[in-house]
């Protein structure tokens, strides 16, 4: 099998988790173990949270349950830090040009698990359970107005957290700030933001119709006012430099990102 694993159904809210047999030769990751038993933690959390997520809302969320289940490897075992290898495609941190829901399934995939990322270290990890708990009950839904929703709930709106999570992402590798933006930000090259400038943290938000749109952002803000708002009165959830002294190099050997069959599999048929 080429896949790390798999869920698929077997009735109902009833799933099955297949995992790969070694986990031999899948993209480097920092567990002291080493890769292969690394692979295999972090696949157990993914698998897992699909399964949680196909009893509590039936993987009505397309694409966006890889998001979620991709931040749950780092939730349950924070040391790997195998998402790393989808972060230099595709992601906020390296392609801000790309919107949340800009991938070819018009959802968040792998490498957009920074989103709930900054969810969880802002406003703390019950916010996801919250998020989960509302998809429950509206199944239905446009994922990116349950996460509006949810952020509601909160004092926020997708429209302001997408600004902040942008910030979040210019604080990374050369642009890193002690106690702005991620806890453990990841240290890859910034080539988007070099190119694009600040103005993209709003201007590439791509809601659906009816959601309010960001303020905009000018180019050459200064960085007084990005502190300002990472460092806004009333944040909640986990300090800034929780995980600052385990911030770990990106790898340049694990700097392409994970061909389809080297990810978290799935069965077309049955699975997210």
């Amino acid at each position: 099998m080429s896949y790390y694993g798999y869920t698929t159904v077997i009735g109902g809210t009833a799933t099955r988790i297949v995992l790969h047999n070694t986990f031999n030769g899948f993209p480097n990751n920092d567990d002291p173990e080493g890769n292969a038993i690394g692979a295999a933690k972090v696949t157990c959390a993914h698998e897992f949270k699909h399964a949680s997520q196909r009893a509590q809302s039936g993987w009505s969320e397309g694409g966006w349950v890889e998001l979620d289940a991709t931040w749950m490897e780092d939730v349950v075992y924070d040391v790997v830090n195998d998402y790393y290898n989808y972060l230099p495609s595709g992601s906020g941190i390296s392609a801000p040009g790309t919107s949340l829901n800009g991938g070819s399934t018009s959802t968040g995939s792998y490498e957009d698990c920074i989103w709930q990322h900054y969810m969880s270290e802002t406003y703390g990890e019950q916010i996801v359970i919250d998020f989960w708990d509302w998809r429950s009950s509206n199944t239905g839904q446009n994922v990116l107005y349950s996460y509006n929703s949810v952020l509601g709930t909160y004092g926020s709106s997708l429209a302001e957290a997408y600004i902040e999570f942008g910030a979040w992402n210019l604080a990374t590798s050369s642009r890193a700030l002690s106690g702005i933006g991620y806890g453990e930000p990841p240290t890859i090259l910034w080539a988007g933001h070099e190119r694009h400038g600040l103005s993209l943290l709003a201007e590439l938000f791509d809601g659906p119709p009816g959601l309010p749109e960001p303020v905009l952002l000018q180019h050459g803000r200064p960085a007084r006012h990005l502190r300002h708002r990472l460092q806004r009165p009333g944040r909640t959830g986990p300090g800034p430099d929780r995980h600052r002294e385990e911030a770990r190099r990106y790898r340049r050997d694990g700097a392409h990102r994970p061909g389809r069959q080297q990810r978290r599999g799935r069965v077309p048929d049955d699975s997210p």
